[in-house]
């Protein structure tokens, strides 16, 4: 049976990571074809003018604001795991959130949900020790937040069973794997930059939640996804960004805050754009 097509898709970035898309507007650009935004926190990237910055483009635009946490680890951009106690761990996931939470509120936003950033997101969707860890740090919020999870992993058992609410994220821009892990970066053909390659990717992952692998195999998920990544640093990100918008819109599929049902497009929506 060919899986139902839901009539809407979250559509996400990781932004606030890159001063220098803040200064020329390319962030901006990005944000604007987006229902949701990760913002980094501090630990690999980000600071409380960035913060600021980011969370007013997105107030303005309509996006929802969810935290990006990650390793302490500025040096290497939260992208190799690091070795601490849990409790280090946690209280360091913590305070980084409640950063950005304290931000947001000052511009009247409150935060919709978090992503664990790099080598944390990995780590938390192979590893159930870190799963078990990221559930202690959204227990420990005075509000607990949903969370970002990639698709067809571990850690989704995890996170279910402790109660949390869970939204699975593929990844419009990147190479699977046939473990329904990701091509490492730095690997020839890890990242899509064409927007034809974005949009049959994301079309797959929406309408058959399935995707073609590096290896040739095709990737099944068992559950539909319920949100699109597509990562700031890849080149033309602001320019895929609002084409998948258009491509989507086009094909039947209303970009929307998860859990939130369709948004309604705009007369100035980017697939008029």
């Amino acid at each position: 049976m060919t899986p139902r097509e839901p009539s809407c898709i979250d559509l996400n970035a990781d932004v606030g990571e890159l001063p220098e898309r803040l200064a020329d507007g390319r962030e901006a650009a990005l944000i604007r074809p987006l229902s949701s935004a990760n913002v980094a926190c501090g630990g690999h990237a980000g600071d409380g003018d960035s913060m600021r910055a980011v969370i007013a483009l997105c107030r303005e635009a309509g996006v929802a604001v969810g935290a990006h946490p990650s390793y302490p680890d500025r040096v290497h951009f939260g992208r190799r795991p690091v070795a601490m106690s849990r409790t280090a761990l946690v209280d360091s996931l913590r305070q980084q959130i409640q950063d950005l939470a304290q931000v947001a509120r000052s511009q009247g936003v409150s935060l919709s949900h978090i992503k664990p950033h790099g080598a944390l997101y990995h780590a938390a969707a192979d590893d159930l020790q870190a799963a078990s860890a990221l559930v202690d740090v959204v227990r420990s919020l005075d509000q607990p937040l949903p969370l970002f999870a990639r698709a067809g992993s571990r850690g989704l058992f995890v996170f279910r069973e402790a109660g949390l609410v869970v939204y699975e994220e593929a990844f419009a821009d990147r190479r699977y794997v046939s473990s329904c892990a990701l091509v490492e970066r730095g690997q020839p053909g890890a990242i899509l930059g064409s927007l034809d390659e974005v949009t049959e990717q994301a079309l797959g992952l929406i309408q058959r939640r399935s995707v073609q692998a590096a290896d040739g195999q095709r990737v099944e998920f068992a559950q539909p996804i319920a949100t699109l990544c597509l990562h700031s640093d890849t080149p033309g990100a602001e320019r895929l960004a609002a084409g998948l918008r258009a491509a989507l819109f086009a094909a039947g599929i209303t970009v929307c805050r998860p859990g939130a049902g369709a948004r309604p497009e705009p007369a100035h929506s980017s697939a008029a754009r």
